[in-house]
């Protein structure tokens, strides 16, 4: 609170309360007059935000473009650890052209930026600047449990998940083979077990979400648990069918490419291009040396390659709805009601109308004109993290590439009660969980110099940070002191 400092850092581990926390930081910053900002990367981010009660949240993409902020304000970014070098940067010298502070929230131990360079690792590593962390683990609480067995478990699984924070790879892995709930399967059966495990959940009525590492292997589950909930009557029998937009993963490189689009693909506007508004969407038609040539019903345009950055491309897929069906929102927007839509929520239908219009359970309905959603049942591990549910299921899928020590953390610190893994190779996936999922940063390239002259700047700096927390501690004191003789 009384820090002098530019940048602080703020580490919360997985189910800490760091959410929780950051609304303390912002009320007590804001009794001590300060003007108190929250920023985060993503909608859905924001929206969770809002939700727990801060104030004045927005992304950090719509801070940037506004390019105003009050002077000598303090800026909370949650989830920093997916802020990307450059849009750090920017953010970095917005704050300080206006003489504010900035509070980095985050936790480099799970998913990191989509965009390059992993900016707070970088942060982390060579600025010198401790970080403040929250380690007690809250999440998962025995408490929970109804019979002394299965706070038992509850609490195993819990030091499993801090075995992982910590580094402890194989001993977490160790920990969950103990309580049985890494189960060897063979191809032909994995998805059968996983189905009836999330059956069972299910008929218990508790919350769970399945994690896998690649796509593929997402939508086949997805349609496997859905055909099963239909068998069991928990959805509804009235289908409608609708022509979904399914997002297809593509560099800008092969967004440039004519042979990366199918007849049937579709542009969906992450932000507002020539004409066209964020989430709204348009057939592609053609491309030429330096743009892409889009319609709708309304517009025609061309699409600069160097605003690539900003477009989805997405093909037309018949889907089947039914009242009860969980979709994953692939874009953000807004509800007939005006309500915020987010990218990567998990949202469930209630009905579908004649109009097109799928009216959802918390009371928001989708336009007929809002399309960009998948099934909902099984996500990647970065579209997991930040949830919370009862149970997590983990589908360790054949793309043992996509398996390393940060997809371990996030996928088996969602849960509240349990984990259930569902793998073909027990061996392989203990050895795959121990690879890092850092990318190096290009200064790990350079040679650090460990000479005399940059110790002496760091026990410098760490003096100078101490004599300034000891100062404003005084201040504060006979600041109260003369209040109270007054």
């Amino acid at each position: 609170m009384s820090s002098s400092d530019f940048v602080s850092l703020f580490r919360g581990g997985a189910g800490t309360g760091k959410s929780f926390t950051l609304y303390e930081v912002q009320r007590e910053l804001q009794a001590r007059g300060c003007t108190v900002l929250v920023v985060a990367p993503q909608r859905q981010q924001v929206m969770g935000l809002e939700k727990d009660g801060l104030e004045n949240v927005e992304t950090v993409s719509a801070l940037l473009a506004r390019r105003q902020m009050p002077y000598n304000a303090v800026v909370l970014v949650d989830e920093a650890g997916q802020i990307g070098g450059k849009q750090m940067h920017s953010l970095l010298r917005l704050v300080k052209e206006h003489h504010g502070r900035v509070i980095l929230s985050g936790d480099t131990r799970q998913h990191g930026a989509v965009e390059a360079t992993d900016a707070l690792r970088a942060i982390e590593k060579y600025s010198g600047v401790e970080a403040v962390e929250l380690t007690t683990i809250r999440r998962q609480n025995p408490a929970l449990g109804k019979t002394k067995a299965e706070r038992e478990r509850i609490e195993q699984y819990k030091q499993a998940v801090a075995d992982a924070r910590d580094g402890n790879f194989v001993t977490s892995f160790k920990r969950l083979d103990k309580l049985n709930a890494i189960e060897s399967c063979t191809f032909a059966n994995q998805h059968e077990k996983l189905v009836a495990r999330y059956l069972e959940l299910a008929k218990q009525n508790q919350s769970c979400v399945v994690v896998s590492q690649s796509w593929n292997e997402i939508h086949n589950v997805n349609e496997e648990i859905r055909a099963a909930l239909k068998m069991e009557n928990r959805i509804g029998n009235d289908e409608t069918g609708i022509a979904a937009l399914v997002p297809v993963d593509l560099t800008d490189a092969q967004k440039r490419d004519a042979r990366s689009y199918a007849p049937d693909s579709f542009l969906v506007f992450n932000r507002d291009v020539r004409g066209f508004k964020a989430s709204e969407s348009a057939r592609m038609k053609a491309i030429t040396d330096e743009h892409l040539i889009v319609e709708n019903d309304s517009r025609a345009a061309r699409i600069p390659f160097r605003q690539l950055g900003k477009v989805m491309v997405c093909q037309s897929k018949e889907m089947a709805l039914s009242p009860g069906d969980r979709l994953q929102l692939k874009a953000n927007g807004r509800s007939v009601e005006n309500r915020k839509l987010a990218n990567g929520e998990l949202v469930t239908v209630k009905a579908v109308r004649p109009d097109g219009e799928i009216v959802l359970a918390d009371g928001r309905t989708l336009d007929k004109n809002f399309r960009q959603f998948v099934r909902g049942y099984a996500v990647t591990s970065y579209a997991s993290q930040g949830k919370s549910v009862d149970y997590v299921l983990f589908s360790d899928s054949a793309v043992k590439a996509a398996t390393n020590n940060q997809q371990w953390y996030v996928t088996i610190s969602r849960g509240k009660k349990g984990i259930h893994i569902f793998t073909c190779d027990k061996a392989e996936l203990r050895e795959n969980i121990t690879r890092s999922g850092d990318r190096p940063l290009a200064l790990d390239a350079v040679v650090e110099k460990k000479d005399s002259r940059t110790v002496a700047v760091r026990q410098i700096q760490a003096f100078l940070r101490e004599r300034a927390i000891r100062q404003a501690t005084e201040n504060r004191r006979i600041s109260n002191s003369m209040g109270m003789s007054m």
